[in-house]
C-alpha cells in the first residue's frame, strides 16, 4: 500500500463530498475516475495533505501523513496540477528546477547534481528545445508539460497527477504514455484522473471509480473501468468493443 484513507470525510460547506471514505492506493499506477464534481481533484489534495479531512486518516506507505515534516512530504509525493499558479515569468529551466527545492538545504544553491536532474527531467518530458522559454509564454499543454518535468526532477515515491493528458495533443499524449511506463518501471508510483477510459486502461494497472458521496467500485483495471461500471456511474451509455485480447469500454453515441 503506497496511500491509504481509512473513514476520511470531507466537503465543501453544506456539500459533503466523501463520508467515511476507505480505500487503499497499491503499489504501481492507478487511474482514478468519475464525474464532474465527484471530487476527484479534491481526493487527490486529500492524498497529498494540502486538503485536511473533517474525520479519518490519511497514511503514506502506514506513516499517517501529519508525520511527515514539510520536506519529507515534497520527498515522499509529488503533485502535477491542472491549475498550477505561475506568478513570476522563470524559465522552464529555473522553473523545472524549482522540482529539487525539497533536496536543497536553506539558503543553498542548487548543486551540479540538481541542474543534472532538471535536464534529464526536460529530456525525458520531450522541452530541452523550450529551456530559456517563459513559462508564463508557453501553452497550456506546453505548461503541463514543464509542470511533469518538474515533478519528475522532484524525484518524489508518488506522483499524482490531476488529468495530465487533459492539454496535450495526441503526440504528447502518446509521449505522456511512454513517461508514465518508464517511470513505473523505475519504481515510482503513479496515481492520475481522467475522464478518458481508453487512456486510463492503457496506462493503469489499477482503477478507482468515485461518485458524490465516495467509493463506487475499485480493483483491477480490466475488471473495474468496464462498460456497465462507467453507464452505471456516469449515467449515459457505454459499450465493450473488442481489442485484441481485451475489450475497451466507449461511450456509445
Amino acid at each position: 500500500m503506497i496511500i491509504g484513507l481509512d473513514d476520511v470525510s470531507f466537503g465543501y460547506s453544506e456539500h459533503p463530498l466523501f463520508d467515511g471514505l476507505r480505500l487503499t492506493v497499491p503499489e504501481g499506477v492507478t487511474a482514478v475516475m468519475g464525474p464532474n464534481g465527484a471530487g476527484k481533484s479534491t481526493l487527490l489534495s486529500i492524498m497529498i495533505g494540502w486538503l485536511k479531512p473533517s474525520r479519518g486518516r490519511v497514511e503514506w506507505f502506514g506513516t499517517a501523513v501529519s508525520g511527515f515534516d514539510r520536506r519529507q512530504r515534497a520527498q515522499v509525493v509529488g503533485m502535477v496540477s491542472t491549475d498550477a499558479a505561475l506568478p513570476f515569468a522563470y524559465s522552464v529551466r529555473d522553473y523545472v528546477l524549482l522540482g529539487r527545492g525539497p533536496h536543497i538545504a536553506s539558503l543553498a544553491q542548487p548543486t551540479a547534481t540538481d541542474e543534472e536532474h532538471a535536464v534529464r527531467a526536460m529530456e525525458e518530458v520531450g522541452i530541452t528545445a523550450l529551456a530559456e522559454r517563459s513559462v508564463q509564454e508557453l501553452s497550456s499543454g506546453e505548461q503541463q508539460l514543464a509542470q511533469i518535468a518538474r515533478c519528475i526532477a522532484q524525484n518524489p515515491r508518488i506522483i499524482l497527477m490531476d488529468e495530465p493528458a487533459g492539454h496535450l495533443d495526441p503526440a504528447n499524449s502518446r509521449r505522456l504514455s511512454s513517461l508514465m511506463h518508464a517511470l513505473a518501471q523505475r519504481g515510482v508510483n503513479i496515481v492520475f484522473t481522467s475522464h478518458d477510459p481508453l487512456f486510463s486502461k492503457a496506462n493503469a494497472a489499477h482503477a478507482i471509480l468515485i461518485r458524490r458521496g465516495g467509493l463506487f467500485c475499485a480493483g483491477l483495471c480490466d475488471q473495474v473501468i468496464t462498460a456497465d461500471n462507467l453507464t452505471a456511474l456516469y449515467e449515459v451509455p457505454f459499450r465493450d468493443i473488442p481489442d485484441g485480447a481485451r475489450t475497451l469500454p466507449v461511450f456509445d453515441l
